[in-house]
C-alpha cells in the first residue's frame, strides 16, 4: 500500500490522520477441491492498541486436509501474522 496515498487521503479529505488498521487475506482462487482460506485481523474495540480480533475460516471437503491445516495453524502462525501487521501497518 502506498503510504503517501493513505496520508494524503486523511489530510485532504478528512482533515485527520488516516492509517490502515485491519487486514483481510483470502484465497486468490479456490483449490481444485473447493478449498478456501480467509483470515481477518482487526483491533479489538475495547483495547485497539493492545488486542486483536482474528477470524480464520478454512474450508475443505477433505477431512484429512482440514485436519492438517488445523495442526499447522497454531499460536506461532497467529503471532507471526500479528507481527507482520504491526511491522507493516
Amino acid at each position: 500500500m502506498n503510504s503517501k496515498f493513505v496520508d494524503g487521503l486523511g489530510s485532504t479529505s478528512l482533515d485527520t490522520d488516516v492509517g490502515i488498521t485491519s487486514l483481510r487475506m483470502t484465497s486468490r482462487k479456490n483449490g481444485g477441491d473447493g478449498d478456501s482460506l480467509s483470515v481477518t485481523l482487526e483491533p479489538l474495540e475495547s483495547n485497539p492498541t493492545g488486542s486483536y480480533h482474528m477470524v480464520v475460516i478454512y474450508r475443505s471437503r477433505q477431512s484429512d486436509k482440514f485436519n492438517e491445516f488445523v495442526k499447522y495453524f497454531g499460536s506461532d502462525m497467529i503471532e507471526n501474522i500479528i507481527k507482520e501487521v504491526e511491522k507493516n501497518v
